[in-house]
C-alpha cells in the first residue's frame, strides 16, 4: 500500500507544479509551451521540444520523468495490493446470497 500511496503522491505533486507552471506560461503569452504542460506525463516532453532553452527543456523533461515514475509506482503498488488481497466473491446458496472475502 505504501508503494501505491507514494507513487500517486509523487505523480500528483509533480503534476500540480507543472500545471501551475502551465497556467503561468499561458498567462505570460506562451500558450504553445503552457498548453501541453496540462497533459499528464506526456505534456512536459511535448513542451520541452518547443523550447529554445536547453536548461528549461531539461527541467521539463525531468518533470516528465518524475510524473512517469510516480504513475508507474502508483500503478505497480495498486496491482501488488490487489493481488495480495483476495477478491470478494458473491455466490448464490440455498439460504440466499453470500459475500465472501
Amino acid at each position: 500500500m505504501g508503494m501505491m500511496i507514494g507513487g500517486y503522491t509523487i505523480f500528483g505533486v509533480v503534476y500540480l507544479f507543472t500545471a501551475v507552471g502551465a497556467t503561468i506560461s499561458i498567462d505570460s503569452g506562451e500558450p504553445q509551451v503552457g498548453r501541453p504542460l496540462l497533459i499528464p506525463v506526456a505534456g512536459p516532453f511535448i513542451a520541452a521540444s518547443r523550447l529554445s532553452s536547453a536548461t528549461a527543456g531539461l527541467g521539463l523533461a525531468m518533470a516528465g520523468v518524475a510524473q512517469l515514475a510516480g504513475l508507474g509506482l502508483g500503478i505497480g503498488g495498486t496491482v501488488r495490493l490487489s493481488k495480495s488481497r483476495k477478491a470478494a466473491q458473491l455466490s448464490a446458496a440455498p439460504g440466499g446470497l453470500q459475500l465472501k472475502f
